[in-house]
């Protein structure tokens, strides 16, 4: 997570995929990475520690933690993230192309009033390789969200 003293504020960053039917074991050969978490879909529910819970998952779900240190940008880690994305940038757009969502999923947690540049760079290559922003603010005294894979984003027509 990014904090120094004269930045009020901390992120974290992940990388998210779902799909109607992709496996995540494929995803993550696919990507030559390995996710934190994964769930494919057809196959019976669990909690993170692996309790079963009712019925199937609806869609496969893979998402990993993208790296962070003390002198990160948000531009920075996405850029970096983008540039090892690119050479799979035809496989990224397959799973779009065939239901499937790519997002950074981005939890801000911040002091004060702060603000950060994102590089017309950076944006361009979200955009090139098929991956959308997700914020997620978090003011001081406030607890993060659920994990990731429990927020489902909603599909932009």
């Amino acid at each position: 997570m990014s904090t120094s003293s004269d930045n009020p504020s901390r992120f974290q960053v992940s990388l998210r995929i779902w799909h109607p039917s992709a496996d995540p074991l494929e995803i993550g050969r696919e990507l030559e990475w390995a996710p934190e978490a994964s769930r494919k879909a057809g196959e019976p529910r669990t909690t993170l520690k692996g309790n079963p819970l009712p019925g199937l998952n609806k869609e496969s779900f893979w998402y990993a933690v993208l790296p962070v240190t003390e002198e990160s940008t948000l531009s920075s880690v996405i850029g970096a993230t983008n540039r090892r994305l690119i050479s799979r940038k035809h496989y990224l757009a397959s799973l779009v192309s065939t239901g499937g969502v790519l997002e950074y999923f981005i939890g801000w947690f911040i002091d004060s009033n702060v603000g950060e540049c994102i590089d017309w760079e950076t944006l361009l290559g979200c955009g090139e390789l098929k991956i959308r922003l997700q914020f997620d603010v978090y003011p001081p005294d406030t607890e993060p969200l659920p994990p990731p894979e429990k927020t489902k984003p909603t599909v932009a027509p």
